[in-house]
């Protein structure tokens, strides 16, 4: 199916143009406009506007006068890192390997095996030395190897706007059921990969996580992203990946001196407000639309957190731990 130039936006049209031309073989202007869908006259301000951004292309030509672009490998990107860079990028392969199999990371270990071409024997020998020190934990984290097709289906279609159809299997759901989706966006959570879709059988975005897809197939029709989309603001008022639309409402949370400073030391929300007590402990506020997720979090710290307001989230706290009391009632 043709793609209007309206449907695939300059961004997402110029990132596919990259990845296109990183072939051995080039590719021509008539050529990246049929694969793209667009006029000729938009692919040249597409390389035009790369070029402006410092990526490197190379025009040949070939058999019949034929002209192709491809990207030029021969200018590589400047290497003037020094050591501790390097070593911290070499690192940094940790934080990689959640996604291993899918063609991310496949590009991300091509350049982590050049760095360790560039650290040479003894810099490599040396910086395997340290990597005890660090550790990632892995509780909760999500095995996504088995999964690399689904992730990269759904990079695919966000990147090129694309419909997928698949079946999804949601909490509580006896079976799979099918779905006609247009993935948007990808955000990781807690160790796993959720995607941000809108669909024509509902209104608004909702996110689907993607260990529990089946089927997923990319098909040939397009779509246009939601009018002033971005997952920043999909998730200004949610606690975590569950997302609810509506007005946000404050919240706030009283915690013991025992985890004051625990909860002061980091940012759990974009709207956070901290408010120090005399008695050592602290007051968390925060603009949240929906309580689900945040429920759960408040849930970790036991006694030591107390909900102030707003009065229906202190008596849905109130009757959960009544139910939760009930699990451990005496026989």
């Amino acid at each position: 199916m043709s793609l209007s130039e309206s449907k695939l936006q300059p961004l997402a049209r110029q990132w596919r143009i990259v990845k296109l031309l990183s072939g051995l073989q080039g590719l021509s202007l008539d050529e990246l406009a049929a694969e793209l869908g667009v006029s000729i006259k938009s692919i040249r301000r597409d390389l035009n506007e790369l070029r402006e951004a410092d990526i490197p292309f190379a025009e040949s030509t070939g058999p019949h006068g034929k002209k192709t672009w491809r990207l030029d490998m021969s200018r590589s990107v400047p290497t003037t890192f020094n050591f501790d860079e390097i070593a911290a990028l070499y690192f940094g392969r940790l934080f990689f390997e959640r996604l291993a199999g899918t063609s991310l990371w496949a590009s991300a270990n091509s350049a982590f095996q050049k760095i360790e071409q560039s650290l040479g024997k003894a810099g490599l020998t040396y910086l395997d030395q340290l990597t005890p020190l660090f550790h990632q934990t892995a509780v909760g984290i999500t095995d996504y190897s088995s999964r690399a097709d689904k992730i990269d289906v759904m990079r695919t279609a966000c990147e090129d706007l694309r419909v997928v159809t698949a079946e999804y299997e949601s909490v509580g759901a006896g079976k799979p059921r099918p779905y006609t989706l247009r993935p948007i966006g990808i955000t990781e959570h807690e160790g796993s990969l959720y995607v941000a879709v809108s669909s024509p059988d509902w209104d608004g975005v909702r996110n689907f996580k993607v260990d529990r897809f089946h089927n997923v197939e990319l098909q040939d029709e397009h779509f246009e992203r939601p009018t002033g989309f971005d997952l920043k603001s999909h998730f200004a008022y949610s606690f975590g990946i569950y997302h609810q639309d509506g007005d946000p409402f404050r919240v706030r949370v009283r915690f013991a001196p025992e985890a004051a400073r625990y909860v002061s030391e980091k940012v759990w929300h974009v709207s956070q407000t901290l408010e120090q007590q005399d008695d050592g402990s602290v007051i968390l506020n925060v603009e949240l639309s929906s309580t689900r997720s945040f429920m759960s979090w408040v849930l970790g710290f036991r006694s030591a957190a107390t909900v102030l307001e707003p009065a229906a989230f202190v008596e849905e706290m109130r009757n959960e731990i009544a139910a939760m009391s009930e699990n451990y009632t005496a026989d």
